[in-house]
């Protein structure tokens, strides 16, 4: 009999060429189907020389695959072997990103512009959120556990009512959030919270207002990088006493210390009740721990408080704006190099102009936005989505959920118009 891959090897007289021809077949592409065919054909033609005979004639016992190794022994029943301990594995470090200098560059618009209106998106965020009908328990702001803030404070930023406390808490972080992006070279700043010392704490002994302060610029620098206040040259500390916001700028290298009140006056320190003074005393005591050489010469410094062309008499209720205002545009230069785009409240003969007030009217509704939709905010999506909603709207139903809004804000908020 012929087999398709050659002569079939006899089983009698079997001669090495037999077992080359086995050998060269195992090293050709279709083994296995050789081995088959080859098999099967010796197995018929010659039952009483199969390859279990030929195997035993050569002193090799063949293996009955059909048969299950049940006695076999394994590494299993081995005592001595040990599983391979399994190592913990160390938590991986999260990479600091570090920003090109593309998008440090002093043409990465940060600072928001007065020059131009409100775009139509901001407007719309704006109506949304000063209808005063959603729940004012809602976060809409929230940074990754560091702060939360309600949709309550963020209705105070509608116009005519005096601004939360806790939306500066929410501009700070986001100011924070921006240093990354500013330009190398230039002087880094650390953005704080309003309630660094509260009105009431101003009241507490100096040693417990420096365990208060402490906890609170540790509470701002989990926030921040670097995370270690030795990074910062400028120190931006809001302060609120009596209903009013204003400034108390630190600036390590050049020791100066800055009071930015928006309220105009020729009254010296004694206007603050003594509260910059503590603030000052208090903060040098901080910065003793950490820079104690610059500490002591903030300690002999004495305050200046700036004197700026947009600052105002009659407008007390719009100090936490021009508060905001101060913190993202001031650079410590010079007041004449400062531009801070506000318009003078009057003119040469006293008469109030409306440029500043519209100004101020569409900060309000810029900032909201910029504070919202800022990327460090982790609740973006639902202030988002929620802002959709209230567009899809027709124009007749927006404009009846703004009816008395802001009467309904004043009353959610305890607050005077």
């Amino acid at each position: 009999m012929i087999s398709q891959y050659g002569n079939t090897p006899s089983p009698s007289g079997a001669s090495d060429g037999d077992f080359e021809l086995v050998r060269l077949n195992l090293l050709d592409n279709h083994c296995v189907y050789k081995i088959n065919n080859t098999l099967t054909e010796s197995c018929v033609m010659f039952p009483e020389k199969t390859p279990e005979t030929k195997f035993k004639f050569l002193g090799i016992q063949a293996v009955n695959l059909s048969t299950r190794l049940d006695n076999v022994w394994t590494d299993e029943d081995r005592s001595e072997v040990r599983q391979p301990a399994v190592r913990a594995k160390s938590p991986r470090l999260k990479r600091t990103i570090i920003l090109p200098v593309a998008l440090r560059s002093p043409y990465v618009t940060r600072v928001v512009s007065l020059r131009d209106g409100c775009r139509k998106s901001e407007d719309t965020l704006a109506r949304c959120m000063f209808c005063g009908v959603g729940n004012k328990w809602d976060v809409l702001f929230s940074n990754n556990g560091g702060i939360s803030v309600m949709r309550g404070p963020f209705e105070s930023m509608i116009p005519g009512v005096t601004l939360h406390v806790n939306v500066i808490s929410a501009w700070a972080v986001v100011l924070n959030y921006e240093e990354k992006m500013r330009k190398m070279g230039t002087v880094p700043k650390l953005f704080c919270n309003a309630g660094m010392l509260l009105e009431k704490d101003f009241q507490m002994s100096e040693e417990d207002r420096i365990t208060e302060f402490t906890t609170n610029m540790n509470a701002v620098l989990a926030g921040t990088k670097p995370k270690s206040f030795k990074g910062f040259q400028m120190v931006f500390i809001p302060i609120l006493t009596g209903g009013h916001y204003y400034l108390l700028l630190f600036n390590l290298s050049t020791t100066q210390i800055l009071i930015i009140d928006n309220m105009e006056g020729d009254a010296g320190l004694e206007r603050y009740h003594g509260n910059v003074e503590k603030m000052i005393s208090t903060f040098c005591r901080y910065l003793s721990q950490i820079q104690p050489g610059i500490a002591e010469k903030l300690r002999t410094t004495e305050p200046v408080r700036l004197k700026f062309p947009w600052q105002t008499r009659y407008n007390g209720i719009d100090c936490g704006i021009f508060l905001m205002r101060h913190m993202e545009t001031y650079n410590g230069t010079s007041v004449k190099e400062w531009r801070c785009g506000f318009s003078a409240e009057r003119n040469i003969k006293g008469e109030v102009l409306g440029n500043q007030a519209k100004e101020i009217e569409d900060l309000r509704k810029k900032y909201i936005s910029k504070i919202l939709l800022s990327d460090v905010n982790t609740a973006r999506v639902d202030v988002e989505r929620e802002v959709k909603e209230f567009g899809d709207l027709d124009e007749d139903e927006r404009v009846k959920l703004e009816e008395d809004a802001v009467v309904r804000i004043c009353q959610r908020l305890d607050s005077k118009l």
